[in-house]
């Protein structure tokens, strides 16, 4: 824009000085001609003198107006000139900007996340499970590391994976294709794969079995189905828990439950009240809902006959697996019905425990508080 300005601007200053020169010549040859005919004195030329003064002074007149456009026309192409300068400046800097925005980061496999009728359904992986994803460098530059949207190539690996035990390709128990294979499906190498499985193996979603392979890890497994339980007695004697049952009730979902679980308000829902028994006395009152819409037709009758424990059984049952959980700890005072559940005093201190519970692809399933006796026994979590 800046260039444009300035060629226009250069061109009239041009023009105009050629105009204003042409005018003086023009002046300068008339004033000559004039001098001529005076000089012969002739009467036959006083009528032409006469044109000629008034020619002259015309050409004058004209040539100072056409020193004053050039004047002007200098001060608007220097002004054209600034302005150039300026706009260019701005549209650079906007430019800079919007470069300092873009990553140079690799493009991220997208997978969709299947809905909860296609889990209900244990419908198969699908295309997009079953198709190689873009193959990527196994490092990546500082500059992509520090991107938001970077993701490692064996990350990527674990997601397609997990959406593969979300559709059920893969079911609890059950083993997984080797290393060789799942490099080759997805068109990686076998380290990449292996990374991927490390971590969802870390995660308790995967167990690798020496000589064996690679399963999908089960609530079933003894070992597992109290993992989250973190109430243990202060000998440190390991303890599994009794199930006293009081309900299972049929309810709408309160705004702090829609919100936990993403569900809609006013959602169909089914709560469960238990007591777990450690060594005799009752120490955990449990309020557990679930959604309806994943769990039907869910009963006290089918819950007791399982004879296990509750993710055990909703696993078993549903298909579902709990695979991680968040809790949120408080201090309380016992009301009514949990002193009466738990054989204590109104208003004994108890430790209060939220718990939010996903399966996979972080999807939320269940909500629960436990209400806990201390006396003799503690909230245990081990760091790392």
């Amino acid at each position: 824009m800046a260039s444009l300005v300035a060629l226009l601007g250069r061109g009239f200053v041009y023009g105009a000085s050629f105009v204003a020169l042409s005018g003086v010549v023009a002046v300068v040859r008339l004033g000559s001609r004039k001098n001529g005919l005076a000089e012969n004195g002739k009467s036959g030329n006083q009528h032409k003198l006469a044109h000629c003064n008034n020619f002259t002074h015309e050409a004058l007149q004209k040539s100072t107006t056409l020193i004053s456009y050039i004047r002007h026309g200098i001060a608007a192409y220097n002004k054209n000139i600034v302005l150039g300068l300026h706009q260019n400046f701005k549209v650079t800097r906007q430019m800079a900007k919007k470069t300092s925005k873009v990553t140079h980061a690799p493009e991220l496999v997208t997978v969709p996340t299947p809905t909860s009728s296609a889990i209900k359904k244990g419908s198969g992986p699908g295309e997009v499970l079953s198709a190689p994803i873009p193959v990527q460098p196994e490092t990546a530059t500082s500059s992509s590391a520090n991107s938001p949207s970077f993701s490692p190539l064996y990350d990527q690996i674990k997601i397609l994976l997990t959406q593969s035990l979300i559709a059920g390709e893969w079911k609890p128990g059950d083993a997984i294709p080797s290393e060789f294979e799942l490099a080759a499906r997805y068109r990686v190498s076998q380290g990449t794969v292996r990374k991927a499985i490390d971590a969802l193996a870390a995660e308790n979603i995967l167990i690798r079995r020496q000589g064996k392979g690679t399963f999908v890890a089960t609530d079933t497994e003894p070992n597992i189905q109290y993992r989250f339980l973190r109430l243990v007695a202060n000998t440190g004697e390991k303890q599994h828990p009794t199930t006293r049952f009081i309900e299972v009730k049929r309810g709408k979902a309160s705004s702090e439950i829609a919100r936990v679980l993403g569900i809609k308000l006013a959602a169909p829902v089914t709560s469960i009240q238990r007591v777990l028994v450690f060594a005799g006395k009752p120490l955990i009152l449990d309020e557990i809902v679930l959604a309806q819409a994943l769990f039907p037709a869910l009963t006290m009758a089918k819950i007791i006959e399982s004879k296990g424990s509750i993710y055990n059984f909703l696993e078993t049952a549903y298909g579902i697996r709990m695979v991680r959980a968040q809790e949120r700890l408080r201090a309380v005072s016992a009301e009514a019905f949990a002193a009466i559940a738990l054989e204590v005093k109104v208003g004994t201190p108890l430790l209060s425990v939220d718990r939010i519970a996903y399966t996979y692809g972080d999807k939320p399933v269940e909500w629960r508080r436990g209400l806990c006796l201390t006396d003799g026994y503690s909230y245990y979590n081990e760091l790392a």
